[in-house]
């Protein structure tokens, strides 16, 4: 299955999830230091595998995370979220 919302890149991975979040979860987010960005997993970390396909053969931003599963690419966009975030402060 293929859908064409679906970002490619990391770096289109990480725009839509900031597009996704209100001002007040990006300030909490923010907060997180990257050593506990596990605490994301079941939460901001479901929503980026299900939205973004990457359960369902969004092979092409597999392939941008480096990752040969969805629990893998999904950590490689979360880091990528907290260091966008974080850069924002």
């Amino acid at each position: 299955m293929k859908n064409q919302k679906w970002p490619t890149t990391v770096k289109e991975a990480v725009k839509q999830t900031l597009a996704m979040l209100s001002a007040e979860d990006k300030k909490e987010i923010a907060k997180i230091p990257k050593s506990k960005s596990f605490l994301l997993h079941m939460s901001l970390g479901m929503q980026i595998r299900n939205r973004f396909g990457l359960h369902q053969g969004n092979q092409s931003l597999l392939t941008a995370c480096d990752a040969m599963e969805a629990d893998s690419a999904s950590e490689v966009i979360l880091d990528s979220v907290l260091k966008a975030l974080k850069s924002k402060k």
